[in-house]
């Protein structure tokens, strides 16, 4: 009997360690990690920008088949204008479902009876074919998807072609205002420097969106098959976490961990993603605490007040100043 299909997407706010997570999740047999799918349509492919493989991903051995077998362009012409009209249709519906207007609603329809959206429904059809040519073309049973928006997991849930899963990976904000504020240098291959910054307004803003957007969407899945996960438990016991999300898949394999910190990360094939998706041999995984000594005081207090409800119901510790101030 062959294995059920599956596809797991992990949700949250951007540097909260998932590039590292869908990484390791990736090392499992049976699993494959495409990266950030979200970026699919209107940069990785329109783009070519370079694959986990080192390669564009018209002559990646993934990628471009599976661009042939789903969207119907073959890999000569998949740096051209063929490529471009197939993916606009795409793009275009993209935007329209998450547009803020629209966002509520596609976050409820995993549970519920969902207008008739032909916008919807494109992107549906064009994300389901990816999602199967990449299953047969690697021969894996389950894709992971960390496109981290909340978005794109309810395209997904609400497909209704595979069994879907959502990790909620978050992370403690004040951190992820810290890690914006560093430059992430990128491989030569990918023609940049570094990743971009980010100030902390805009990082608060992106923050606040992503956790309210999958306490929307939260609701409307299986609570069987959603998974909340703090960063920090992640990085503190890593084969533990990942053996708890191996458990809600119900897959029967342990964690693919040497040591309870260490794994082998082998060659990937993700389009987007933090830097980390280049790595490859023994990665050890520990927390990223530098926030801690470096944030600047005023900023750790403006997080706090900002984020006060949010840090409530994930765990986190609050200075005692922005509980007065919020009060």
């Amino acid at each position: 009997m062959e294995p059920r299909r599956k596809v797991l997407s992990i949700v949250g706010p951007s540097r909260s360690g998932s590039t590292i997570l869908s990484a390791v999740l990736g090392e499992v047999p049976g699993f494959f990690g495409a990266g950030e799918l979200r970026w699919l349509w209107g940069r990785d492919l329109a783009e070519q920008r370079v694959c986990g493989c080192q390669t564009t991903p018209a002559a990646c051995p993934v990628w471009s088949r599976v661009v042939e077998q789903a969207m119907g362009v073959s890999p000569e012409e998949q740096s051209g204008p063929r490529l471009a009209d197939a993916l606009q249709p795409v793009v275009s519906a993209q935007r329209e479902i998450t547009r803020l207007s629209n966002r509520r609603r596609l976050l409820a329809t995993p549970g519920a009876d969902r207008r008739h959206s032909v916008a919807l429904d494109v992107l549906t059809e064009a994300t389901v074919s990816v999602v199967d040519a990449l299953l047969q073309t690697t021969g894996a049973h389950t894709l992971i998807d960390e496109s981290k928006r909340p978005q794109e997991a309810a395209v997904l849930a609400a497909a209704g072609r595979f069994d879907h899963y959502v990790v909620h990976l978050v992370r403690d904000p004040r951190a992820v205002v810290h890690s914006w504020r560093r430059s992430k240098p990128l491989p030569a291959s990918t023609g940049s420097a570094a990743m971009p910054r980010r100030g902390l307004p805009k990082t608060l803003m992106r923050w606040l969106e992503n956790c309210s957007g999958a306490e929307y969407l939260r609701p409307h899945i299986d609570p069987r098959r959603w998974l909340p996960v703090r960063y920090e438990d992640f990085a503190a016991h890593p084969r533990a976490t990942v053996q708890s999300i191996l458990d809600m898949l119900e897959e029967d394999c342990e964690a693919p961990f040497t040591s309870d910190d260490t794994v082998v990360l082998g060659p990937n094939h993700y389009l987007s993603g933090n830097p980390s998706r280049f790595r490859t041999g023994p990665v050890r995984i520990v927390a990223d605490s530098e926030w801690q000594t470096s944030l600047p005081r005023r900023q750790r207090l403006l997080v706090d007040v900002a984020t006060l409800p949010f840090l409530l119901r994930y765990g986190y510790p609050v200075a005692g100043a922005a509980l007065r101030r919020a009060s």
